[in-house]
């Protein structure tokens, strides 16, 4: 009685195998990442004005300020 494996078959299943598993644990950290930042509370709007403004310190800020107050101005209407 012989045993006939097909070695190659074999190869391919176990490779198989291990990319799907890795498919999954990459699946799973993206679903993960997704909850954290859902999870991430929202920025208030005057804080990313604040920020926005003073982003680049070499333009003119008061300018930068003054178009980004009035855009919220302008988003409370």
């Amino acid at each position: 009685m012989s045993i006939n494996i097909n070695f190659k078959k074999m190869k391919k299943s176990i490779v198989h195998l291990i990319n799907f598993r890795n498919h999954e644990k990459k699946e799973k950290k993206k679903k993960k990442k997704d909850k954290e930042k859902l999870k991430k509370p929202a920025k208030d709007i005057s804080a990313l004005i604040d920020e926005l403004a003073y982003v680049n310190e070499n333009e003119n800020i008061r300018k930068s300020k003054k178009f980004l107050d009035e855009m919220y101005i302008l988003s409370q209407e």
